[in-house]
């Protein structure tokens, strides 16, 4: 997050950072997912597996979402062109589920 936040752009740490993340995913909690796939977004890195990883992640926990970890979820994958159909539906619906 902090080196998103400062605009750093260092391409080999963004690498190491997506490998040790997929190394613990699974411990994420949703803000957790909706930070870090943010923070990739904003230094315009979009890491395939790990964003596939973030997707099915996001799915398994998506009724724990806040509405700002679905919108930072749904914005991030935006930004970098990343289609995840099973995810958009999953945080669609889950929006409406929210405000209804």
């Amino acid at each position: 997050w902090a080196f998103a936040k400062f605009g750093v752009k260092d391409l080999p740490l963004l690498q190491s950072i997506s490998a040790a993340s997929l190394a613990i995913l699974a411990e994420f909690d949703p803000q957790g997912i909706a930070n870090t796939v943010w923070a990739f977004a904003k230094c315009d890195f979009g890491h395939g597996p790990l964003f596939d990883a973030i997707a099915a992640a996001s799915i398994a926990q998506i009724t724990e979402f806040t509405p700002q970890d679905l919108a930072s979820t749904v914005w991030a994958f935006s930004v970098l062109k990343v289609q995840n159909d099973p995810l958009i539906h999953a945080i669609a619906n889950e929006a409406l589920n929210k405000i209804s």
